[in-house]
């Protein structure tokens, strides 16, 4: 089996979904999706938070890999610079464990390709 913890980065927001597929003749199956809300009033106690949900989330499905959206930044000051520090503690406890990260464009992270039929769908 494998599985595959997809992650939609945010520091007040943090999509996530666990997406497992137990053997090559099987089709992939979420099996998680929700988001992580981190409402402290303060970046410091948003990044711990996310820090700790996060490696609980990891602990407890035991991922393979991580698959990263990355963010869009267009004009977003501020806002950018602390999902960028968001990004830094999902590096941070995907490192700790050992589990590769992969990182994707929007476009690129809600398409997948069905090797079976050959065929692109959107996510």
């Amino acid at each position: 089996m494998i599985t595959v913890c997809g992650i939609d980065p945010g520091y007040v927001n943090l999509g996530y979904a666990i997406i497992t597929k137990a053997d090559a003749a099987s089709k992939w199956k979420a099996t998680n999706q929700t988001f992580v809300k981190a409402s402290h009033p303060n970046i410091g106690d948003k990044l711990v938070y996310i820090y700790e949900r996060l490696g609980s989330l990891l602990d407890e499905h035991k991922p393979d890999i991580v698959s990263i959206e990355l963010p869009v930044f267009v004009n977003r000051g501020e806002t950018g610079a602390l999902v960028t520090q968001a990004l830094g503690i999902i590096r941070l406890v995907t490192a700790q464990r050992n589990i590769p990260l992969y990182c994707y464009t929007a476009k690129a992270a809600k398409y997948y390709r069905d090797w079976e039929t050959d065929r692109k769908s959107v996510v």
